[in-house]
């Protein structure tokens, strides 16, 4: 969000490529999207395009909830 160092697709993208690098996890807290009032808001249009870039290399990254993995 806009109080983080994590502000763009790029910032997201080159975490998960981190991640990836090391065979680790990453994982991200949101508390807010958009202006809905919450802390430090992340933009829906980055996440979307951050997402849309993970979902593009399914042979690098897997998706799940805390409960699956």
């Amino acid at each position: 969000g806009n109080a983080s160092s994590i502000q763009t697709v790029t910032d997201f993208n080159r975490k998960v490529e981190k991640a990836d690098s090391i065979n680790g996890w990453c994982v991200f807290l949101l508390h807010s999207i958009d202006n809905d009032g919450g802390y430090s808001p992340t933009q829906s249009t980055v996440l979307r395009s951050h997402l849309s870039y993970v979902k593009e290399h399914p042979d690098k990254y897997w998706v799940a909830t805390f409960g699956d993995v």
